[in-house]
């Protein structure tokens, strides 16, 4: 017989109450090489022995004092460690009671005295490798059951004939997770009744289908509904049907397959949305270069009529010619923007607009949207006009709004305040310096927690934010600033822990033509020398020609290196730029950003939301460009 190795050496708890005899078993052992004995004389301490060293084996000696063979056993197989270790009983006694009695105990082997050490380690090696592999069995089929519970999967045996699941427990698991009455008990056969009543009434027919395939048919498949603890589930059953001498039973597996459905519902919904932002953004694009080249010829149609009806006279018959040409373009450019919204992509539309009745209108959708738990108080003044998209502000009081509802969530009132400012000395503000002058301030204050000074000032950092982890994406307070400085306006922020916070919003009044219009040219030295640069012929044209009627000397090129040497120093120097942004080449917006550093830049914007937002030395207009839009550009460039 061939040795076990070393390394897998097999404990093996030798069991007698006479010395000699222990030191004679363990020789045999020893002899044989692969076991590693353990010697006990004293029955009484064999039980709490074996729940140490786990012995792989054990000779048992059954005539002992106090104890017999038989009782010890009978202990051993009462501990569900020690239940499956094979007990070979070693004695003298060789009557077929003894024998009969020894295997009811739970032995399974007896072995006569005196000792043969060759068959006794044959016997040994027979029954330690069936107990190896039995135990890996089990290990193999806890690791089974531990797979179909994480699966939730289920094996099954269907008795064809007698319309009854084969009790088992696969069955009862097999019951348990579609939900059948025959659930609360492992040992009773189902009936196949019972798991077609679980079954949704539409997918009956296919199951049975599957249930009756016949030997040689391969497996079959089918996926069924039932409902299971008051929730729909989903099943993938798969059978296989097996001859026995009885007639036909079929075998397969069930599996709950409803986590796994609802996660490609969800990737199908994904794809799906996926498909149609891929589209919108494909409608967007054609969008932006149809309403791109529309809006160039806008701005001839617009920009000559209007010129042409200033020159004309109110009354004159020629000037009710034009004005149907002005309506017409005015319609045609609302429907571009609408084409816009459709592809997504913004437009940037300031128009003459009333700080304070904008407020009251806007606020109560403010509360209805936040669902805000207070009244949000409006306290107004009369103020001049601001020159402002409406849509864009919507965005910043929305916004605002939110973070000081929030903020109050707990406890405390929210206030948006209208009002004229008027500045004897420059003031700081977030990223830049408010000039001394008038402004109008749309303010929005809380009596909230306040912001801790560390954090004031970082507030305005993308992605930072004080709230909670999946509370606030810090996007907020960096949007709003961005929509200010495309106003030309000015943001500050005033916060003390424990008071409240005041984010305020400086816009420069608006000067209408009435008031303006006549003073724009003496008023403003800027408006001195103005150079347009716009690729298109139609823009540069209109552009230079409501620059002249604003009392401007214009300059007209098409390329940024024929601007160049227009813009040294001296008495001829260029005051204020106007550029096309869309026609910009790469090289040439390096350029723009070099000579914005110190000029003031009037910036036509393209028809897409990613041209850039306003800055200190940069005011954008939206396309096609007004001669009102020109002016407050001047007016601005007069107090940068």
């Amino acid at each position: 017989m061939s040795e076990l190795p070393k390394t897998d050496a097999s404990t093996v708890l030798i069991v007698d109450d006479s010395q000699a005899n222990l030191r004679l078993a363990a020789k045999f052992l020893e002899a044989i090489g692969g076991y590693q004995p353990v010697l006990v004389s004293n029955p009484a301490r064999v039980l709490g022995i074996a729940c140490r060293v786990q012995p792989e084996a054990v000779l048992m000696d059954i005539m002992m004092p106090e104890l017999d063979g038989y009782e010890v056993c009978r202990q051993l197989k009462q501990v569900p460690s020690l239940a499956d270790v094979p007990v070979i009983f070693v004695t003298a006694k060789e009557d077929e009671a003894s024998i009969g009695k020894a295997f009811e105990a739970g032995g399974v082997d007896y072995v006569v005295k005196p000792l043969d050490g060759r068959a006794l380690g044959v016997r040994l090696r027979v029954h330690i490798d069936h107990y190896r592999a039995r135990r890996e069995l089990q290990r193999s089929e806890a690791r089974l059951r531990d797979a179909q519970a994480t699966a939730r999967l289920a094996d099954w045996q269907l008795d064809v004939g007698r319309a009854v699941f084969l009790g088992s427990p696969w069955t009862f698991k097999l019951c348990r997770l579609v939900g059948t009455p025959s659930s609360t008990d492992a040992v009773l056969h189902a009936p196949l009744s019972d798991l077609l009543a679980c079954i949704a009434v539409e997918h009956r027919e296919r199951l049975q289908q599957i249930l009756r395939c016949q030997p040689g048919q391969g497996e079959r498949e089918a996926r069924c509904r039932s409902v299971v603890d008051g929730s729909l589930r989903q099943f993938h059953f798969v059978a296989h049907a097996e001859a026995d001498g009885d007639g036909t039973r079929v075998v397969g597996t069930v599996q709950d397959v409803t986590e796994r459905f609802a996660a490609l519902e969800s990737l199908r919904r994904a794809e799906q949305r996926l498909m149609e932002s891929k589209r919108i953004e494909a409608v967007g694009r054609l969008a932006g270069g149809v309403a791109h080249e529309f809006n160039n010829l806008l701005q001839a149609i617009l920009g000559y009529s209007s010129m042409l009806a200033r020159r004309l006279d109110d009354g004159s018959a020629e000037r009710g010619l034009v004005t149907p040409i002005l309506t017409a373009g005015g319609r045609a450019r609302e429907l571009v923007n609408q084409i816009l919204l459709v592809g997504r992509q913004g437009s940037f539309a300031p128009q003459a607009l009333e700080l304070c009745s904008f407020a009251t209108r806007f606020v109560p959708t403010v509360e209805t949207v936040l669902h805000a738990p207070s009244p949000i108080t409006v306290a107004c003044q009369s103020v001049p006009e601001v020159w402002a998209d409406p849509g864009l502000l919507e965005h910043v009081l929305m916004n605002l709004c939110q973070n000081a509802l929030q903020a109050t969530a707990t406890a405390g009132s929210v206030t948006v305040t209208v009002d004229s400012v008027v500045l004897e000395s420059v003031l700081p503000a977030a990223g830049s310096v408010i000039p001394a002058g008038q402004h109008i301030r749309l303010a929005v204050s809380d009596t909230g927690v306040g912001i801790p000074a560390d954090a004031l000032e970082r507030v305005l950092e993308p992605f930072f934010t004080t709230r909670p982890v999946g509370k606030g994406s810090g996007l907020g307070l960096s949007a709003v600033q961005g929509v200010v400085r495309q106003h030309q306006g000015h943001l500050v922020l005033a916060s003390a822990l424990g008071q409240g916070t005041t984010v305020s919003v400086y816009l420069a009044p608006y000067q209408s033509e009435s008031a303006g219009a006549g003073t724009v040219a003496q008023a403003s030295p800027l408006c001195g020398r103005a150079l347009v640069v716009a690729a298109d012929e139609l823009i540069r044209g209109i552009l230079a020609l409501h620059l002249g009627d604003l009392g401007c000397e214009v300059w007209a090129v098409a390329r940024a290196s024929e601007a160049s040497p227009l813009l040294g120093p001296g008495p001829e120097a260029v005051d204020v730029l106007a550029v096309d942004l869309s026609g910009l080449s790469a090289d040439e917006q390096g350029w723009l950003g070099e000579v914005a550093e110190r000029l003031p830049v009037l910036g036509v914007l393209g028809d897409g939301s990613d041209d850039g937002e306003g800055s200190a030395t940069l005011f954008p207009m939206a396309r096609p460009v007004t001669v009102e839009s020109l002016r407050q550009g001047l007016i601005w460039a007069a107090r940068a």
